[in-house]
């Protein structure tokens, strides 16, 4: 069920069945954040292991990463192959939720999309912009690009990758952030959530090669992959 239609289906539902629940949710083996995790699809196979470099990173005058997103996700300058990789990538999921994961006009349909249009249509390509524009801050529509982006690289090189559970962007880039600020913290530290603010500024000043690989990094950790090969990001000098 899509997020979407999940929350309208809760809020028909009498006090005490919500109740009921909220309660076993709370009481999730693994905690709450397990709720969240995408199941493989029967047969599927784990995928291969990527590297982001740093030279692929794009040519920028803007002051920081930050500045460069907004500028970028203001103007909506997208590759041309971008949106028959959306096209492409939903083979993959049953479902791609992009921003509001509770507004059913967010949620592209994978079998209904790839039964209805072909990657080079202009109207599927014309869906996906409505949806990519009801993103009102410029840097995080940006920040939502690089996210498909990467995961077009993960199914592009593991074309066997299977999931049962759609892929909601936002919980990605959430669970991204928080892997980036953890792993980025030694010794005593805060609890994330009382520095999750600090978390996203931190997230949004990474360069796109880190950005991506922290994406790829939460999609391992939903699907549970522990002994999936590592994501690798490497550093370049100068």
């Amino acid at each position: 069920m899509a997020p979407s239609a999940a929350f309208d289906w809760l809020m028909e539902q009498p006090p005490s069945v919500i109740s009921r629940k909220l309660r076993a949710a709370l009481t999730w083996q693994g905690g709450p954040s397990r709720l969240e995790s995408i199941r493989l699809a029967d047969g599927s196979v784990h995928f291969d292991g990527l590297k982001f470099q740093a030279a692929d990173d794009p040519e920028s005058t803007a002051s920081d990463w930050l500045q460069w997103r907004m500028i970028e996700g203001a103007i909506g300058r997208l590759p041309d192959t971008f949106y028959s990789g959306v096209w492409t990538l939903l083979a993959h999921t049953p479902a791609l939720v992009i921003g509001d994961r509770y507004n059913p006009r967010n949620t592209l349909d994978s079998a209904l999309l790839r039964s209805q249009s072909t990657a080079g249509e202009k109207n599927f390509a014309l869906t996906v912009e409505h949806i990519l524009n009801r993103i009102a801050a410029p840097e995080y529509r940006h920040l939502v690009i690089e996210a498909l982006e990467a995961l077009m690289l993960v199914t592009q090189k593991n074309p066997g990758l299977q999931l049962q559970d759609a892929l909601i962007i936002d919980v990605l880039i959430g669970h991204a952030v928080r892997l980036a600020w953890c792993r980025g913290q030694q010794g005593d530290h805060p609890p994330y959530d009382e520095v999750r603010d600090q978390a996203w500024s931190a997230f949004y000043q990474l360069p796109p090669h880190q950005v991506a690989y922290y994406v790829t990094d939460a999609l391992e950790t939903l699907l549970g992959m522990a002994d999936a090969p590592e994501v690798g990001v490497e550093e370049v000098d100068g």
